[in-house]
């Protein structure tokens, strides 16, 4: 069963600083799915890109739902020009699976 291969190299992925380091800094989907995808295979888990998108659509979160009080401060205007917005380093895909960095 796929799926059930999928979740088992994410919870692999969970405890495994390398593994972390290889998907987290991924900001394409695209990208993000081929890697998790080989990095699985390389391991001896078999999944599709079809199971890690559905996987990601089903765990994803909707960003306009749940905005925390810095992106409220951005929409709200509340970054000065001066100041750029930043980024945590972490991809979209990385944060819809596992909701950390």
């Amino acid at each position: 069963m796929s799926d059930g291969n999928l979740q088992q190299f994410l919870a692999k992925v969970a405890s495994d600083s390398t593994l972390q380091d290889q998907l987290k800094n991924l900001t394409d989907k695209g990208a993000f799915s081929e890697t998790v995808i080989r990095l699985g295979h390389d391991r001896g888990y078999q999944f599709t890109a079809g199971d890690v998108d559905a996987f990601m659509a089903k765990n994803s979160k909707n960003p306009m739902q749940e905005l925390s009080e810095a992106d409220l401060a951005l929409v709200a205007g509340g970054l000065p020009r001066s100041q750029p917005a930043t980024s945590d380093g972490c991809g979209a895909a990385w944060t819809t699976l596992f909701g950390w960095c």
